[in-house]
């Protein structure tokens, strides 16, 4: 319990970043938020699937869990390549994006993925015993 707690509380500070200017818009004078992920509906649906997948007691929760988690990590990478091209029109450009991301960004993709790295650490199990030597079968 302690360690869904925490987990949980890693993932809510993430969101807590979405609240902060990800992006430059318009001559710095409309910022986009980290909360264009809530208008993707494939990023709200791995949050969904994470925080679902962590609190269900279930052989699939940790598998619901991985998959939300490494949904969300690519969709904020998704977002940072391509919510320009809504914006202003163009193409994909890579260099483009990156000089509109605020370093905020970084930080919240960083500690998206640390906090993912913490979950893999933690929920690791000790691998239920075989058979035992001593059985027939």
């Amino acid at each position: 319990m302690r360690r869904k707690v925490t987990i949980s509380l890693l993932l809510v500070f993430d969101m807590l970043l979405m609240f902060y200017p990800w992006f430059k818009g318009i001559h710095g004078i409309h910022d986009i938020d980290g909360t264009i992920m809530f208008h993707n509906p494939i990023a709200l649906c791995c949050m969904v699937l994470v925080f679902f997948g962590l609190w269900m007691n279930h052989e699939y929760g940790e598998v619901f869990t991985c998959l939300g988690w490494i949904g969300m990590i690519v969709m904020q990478i998704y977002e940072a390549l391509t919510w320009h091209i809504r914006m202003f029109g163009g193409t994909f450009d890579v260099g483009f994006s990156l000089e509109l991301c605020y370093p905020i960004f970084f930080v919240a993709l960083l500690w998206l993925c640390f906090s993912f790295g913490v979950y893999k650490y933690v929920s690791k199990k000790p691998h239920k015993r075989g058979y035992s030597s001593n059985s027939i079968w």
